[in-house]
């Protein structure tokens, strides 16, 4: 199904696929729908989630154990892709994809849960419920389908092109953090990104962050060691484990400029440690009124805690 993690809960159950035929609960195996969200049935899970899981009734299963690999703390995306399959007795295989680029990220295959071998999987479709017709599950979806059979990689691998093909998007941009986009001159602190989740606000290529009592949406932060601008929101957190290819929006109004040219490439030394910090200094010119300032991430190895502009 393509889903979003813009909307998901750890209530019972936001479910797409097979289920039983009524609202009674069945016998493990009675059903075998795609679960998305954080209800962590076991209480095993590590990481804040959401994840993409299976609901093979009376459980939700991100593993043949119920927990989540312990490498993939959440899976995010604005249009997120989610695949469950298994074969009856001997695969459950887990799979979550980019709706709008790229290929797909297998988070599980393996044996069945103890239990569930073999199947008994009832005739009946369900869409945002749990299985015995459970409603407090929260989620979105636009579209789905489910296969006769055990489809194969290359079926997945065609469906989750053509999502990409199909362009989803939304026509919502990032807001600034906290409804109010930060005076320049003045510091923006580079846990206050803007606002709409990954791909509107930011986009990471994998959650690896600590902060999640500041912002839970999957950016990674991290309580800060930098000793300088510690006042005000946000300041106790910094950005890091950076990587290639991620970015971060910053709305910004700028009181006055005289001219559009920015600063290109600024080169970041390494300091010697994660939490060992020095100041980078380099010339921008801001374009007056409120602008979006998108912070890209060509290569990884540093964290930032904030950007300070003069003027």
């Amino acid at each position: 199904m393509l889903t979003s993690s813009n909307i998901t809960s750890n209530g019972c159950c936001f479910d797409f696929g097979s289920a039983e035929t009524n609202n009674t609960g069945g016998p493990n195996g009675a059903m075998n729908a795609i679960y998305y969200g954080t209800d962590s049935w076991f209480h095993n899970v590590t990481g804040p989630g959401p994840w993409v899981g299976g609901d093979l009734e009376n459980g939700m299963y991100f593993s043949n154990t119920g927990a989540n690999p312990p490498t993939i703390f959440g899976e995010y995306g604005t249009f997120l892709s989610a695949y469950e399959k298994n074969n009856g007795t001997t695969n459950f295989t887990l799979k979550y994809g980019n709706g709008q680029q790229g290929g797909l990220t297998e988070s599980y295959s393996g044996p069945l849960p103890s239990g569930y071998n073999p199947m008994q999987v009832e005739n009946s479709i369900e869409l945002g419920t749990g299985g015995d017709n459970s409603v407090w599950g929260d989620g979105e979806f636009f579209e789905g389908a489910v296969t006769a059979g055990y489809p194969s990689d290359a079926t997945e691998n065609a469906v989750q092109a053509g999502l990409v093909a199909a362009g989803y998007t939304f026509p919502a941009q990032g807001q600034p953090f906290g409804g109010t986009a930060t005076a320049v001159p003045g510091t923006v602190q580079a846990a206050n990104y803007d606002t709409g989740g990954q791909g509107l606000g930011f986009n990471v290529n994998a959650v690896q962050g600590t902060a999640d009592n500041y912002r839970s949406d999957g950016a990674d932060l991290e309580t800060t060691g930098d000793t300088q601008d510690t006042t005000g929101t946000g300041a106790a957190d910094d950005l890091g484990w950076t990587t290639n290819a991620q970015w971060f929006n910053y709305t910004v109004n700028v009181a006055n400029s005289a001219g559009t040219n920015l600063s290109g490439n600024v080169n970041v030394p390494a300091t010697g440690g994660f939490q060992d910090w020095a100041t980078v200094t380099a010339t921008v010119t801001l374009p007056a009124g409120a602008q979006t300032l998108t912070l890209y991430q060509d290569n990884g190895g540093w964290n930032i805690h904030d950007l300070s502009f003069t003027g």
